[in-house]
């Protein structure tokens, strides 16, 4: 799973990037530009409300899943990910680093093993 995880949080930089910058190379980092073109229509508006209420949850479920009930040491890489990025970046990035995390805690006995396990 750590794999598709990482391919997922790959895709999702590359999705991000590829529509951010020919406007990014066209208009240069103008945060007034940004801001009036996320309020120009009602669908813009509601793409970036979403992505907001998306991007707290994410936080939240980080902050309490990886540095409290799992102690992840280092958690700063899917929370950076996801305020720079966004959600679908920081999302499989922190899936994948949980993954990692539940590997070491229980072996095979992680849902993913144990879900291989019953399949085998």
């Amino acid at each position: 799973m750590k794999y598709i995880y990482g391919f997922l949080a790959l895709l999702g930089l590359g999705f991000q990037f590829t529509q951010m910058y020919p406007w990014l190379s066209a208009h240069g980092f103008d945060m007034m530009l940004i801001l009036n073109e996320i309020r120009s229509n009602p669908l813009g508006l509601f793409a970036w409300t979403d992505r907001i209420v998306a991007s707290l949850a994410l936080l939240v479920f980080i902050v309490v899943d990886g540095s409290g009930r799992l102690r992840m040491k280092c958690i700063l890489p899917p929370v950076v990910t996801t305020l720079l990025i966004g959600p679908a970046v920081g999302l499989p990035l922190f899936l994948m680093m949980r993954e990692i995390r539940l590997k070491k805690l229980l072996g095979d006995k992680t849902p993913a093993g144990r879900l291989v396990g019953q399949l085998a």
